[in-house]
């Protein structure tokens, strides 16, 4: 099986795809907009295929329990526009150089540091784990 791997600001169409996998970070309790956005766009078209939806945060997975990134909660929206095929919650990366004055000081705040957490056996596996929710 081909897989074509985009940032989603490249994708301009899901034409001609057979299976749409769509992730974004969290950040303040939300899917990026960007990620938001490109649901809201093409929505009708990712509904015509089998689609998966993943988000990537660090908060959700430190054991704090404190609600500030509950996964199933962040993937709420695009659930209810996609009805997506599997869904899964990855731990991610904390860049603070990549991150805005305001976004780098409020991680701060909560005590966050640089920190990259990603499990690339279990990204993997999720993917593969894919084919046969998308070979419909």
């Amino acid at each position: 099986m081909a897989v074509d791997v985009k940032l989603i600001g490249e994708v301009e169409s899901v034409a001609g795809y057979r299976a749409v996998a769509i992730g974004s970070a969290i950040r303040m309790g939300r899917w990026l907009g960007e990620a938001k956005r490109f649901v809201d766009t093409h929505q009708d078209a990712l509904r015509q295929v089998p689609t998966a939806c993943f988000t990537v945060c660090v908060e959700f997975c430190d054991g704090a329990g404190d609600g500030r990134c509950e996964p199933l909660t962040c993937l709420a929206p695009a659930r209810e526009q996609l009805d997506p095929a599997a869904v899964t919650h990855f731990v991610g990366v904390i860049d603070l150089a990549k991150m805005s004055f305001l976004e780098r000081g409020l991680t701060r705040v909560l005590g966050a540091q640089d920190s990259d957490q990603r499990d690339w056996e279990a990204i993997r596996a999720w993917a593969v784990g894919l084919q046969p929710a998308f070979a419909g």
